[in-house]
């Protein structure tokens, strides 16, 4: 719909009027971010920014993308699909995210491949099914390049925190009961989806959330059950342009930022504006004695030769103090 990851939308509270009813989404702990990024309210689960993006490009164009995607399950154009209202299965959800990976183009999951006779005589085999044109190449990475951002910085950080490296991008989810999580993830060769849940719905437990219990189990598989050919990534479609951008905010990385990386994007929606997250050395490298003079602590990093380059932001963070 023309928006692009580092393309600004409204996290504050929203309302939704339906009928007679106002419906209030929630963030996880009610917390809201005011103005952020598309990546960055993906990589924090701002279910009212979504909400505000899924009303702005409409209900049906959510569901419709679903539907190429691989979605086979009914589902209704109300406000809350985009936060994931109607209840799917693992198997659907996960080849959902296969075009993701695969460049846009979506395969059909199969539970048998082949069956052989004892002398091994095939009898009966099933062929991989490949549909082109679910997603746009660079749509696709674009959403890639979001979710590596989810599983390195946001709601997926577990999987880094259990020692899982390498090219890795997924996501998170939780029903607002706590009755369902579930984590997805995807490396260049494999999508794997993690559910926990009861036969008969209920709440799992106390602060159930996709984070605290699919996440670690997926990491728990895949440093089990997968091993990613050695220097496997994902690559970019030909005609994407890079930017090198702080990974939190997805604006151009400053040189105060403490982690950067290079980003590609469709040609003309870049970001344009340096990070607003980091706009100086960190609080603790900077101090003033009683003579007045500046005071740099080199056990916060090293900003010596930093500070020599940019004084002028030193001076103006003095005159705030």
């Amino acid at each position: 719909a023309g928006y692009a990851p580092s393309s600004p939308v409204d996290d504050s509270p929203v309302e939704v009027q339906m009928g007679r009813q106002v419906w209030q989404p929630a963030n996880y702990n009610d917390q809201y971010n005011g103005e952020i990024t598309f990546a960055r309210a993906l990589l924090l689960s701002a279910n009212s920014a979504t909400v505000r993006v899924s009303r702005a490009i409409g209900e049906n164009a959510v569901i419709a993308a679903a539907r190429r995607n691989g979605i086979v399950s009914p589902l209704t154009p109300v406000p809350s699909i985009a936060l994931g209202a109607e209840g799917v299965t693992p198997v659907e959800l996960v080849s959902a995210y296969a075009p993701f990976a695969n460049g846009g183009i979506k395969v059909k999951p199969r539970m048998v491949t082949r069956i052989e006779a004892p002398d091994g005589t095939l009898l009966w085999s099933s062929e991989m099914v490949r549909t082109p044109g679910a997603m746009d190449p660079i749509d696709a990475y674009e959403i890639t390049e979001m979710l590596q951002g989810v599983v390195n910085y946001g709601t997926g950080r577990t999987i880094r925190d259990m020692g899982v490296t390498g090219a890795i991008a997924g996501k998170t989810g939780t029903t607002n009961s706590g009755e369902d999580v579930w984590f997805v993830g995807f490396t260049p060769t494999l999508v794997a989806g993690i559910w926990f849940g009861y036969d008969t719905p209920r709440q799992i437990s106390t602060n159930a959330s996709g984070g605290r219990l699919a996440a670690p189990a997926w990491a728990e598989f895949y440093q089990a059950g997968w091993h990613e050919p050695r220097g496997s990534a994902f690559v970019a479609p030909a005609g994407m342009v890079s930017a090198v951008v702080d990974p939190q905010s997805g604006e151009l990385a400053t040189e105060w930022c403490p982690s950067r990386t290079r980003q590609w994007f469709r040609p003309g929606s870049e970001p344009h504006e340096e990070c607003h997250l980091h706009t100086g050395p960190p609080e603790a490298q900077i101090a003033i004695d009683a003579n007045g003079n500046i005071q740099i602590n080199p056990g916060a990093g090293d900003p010596i030769s930093r500070v020599g380059r940019n004084i002028g932001n030193i001076l103006r963070k003095i005159i705030h103090w």
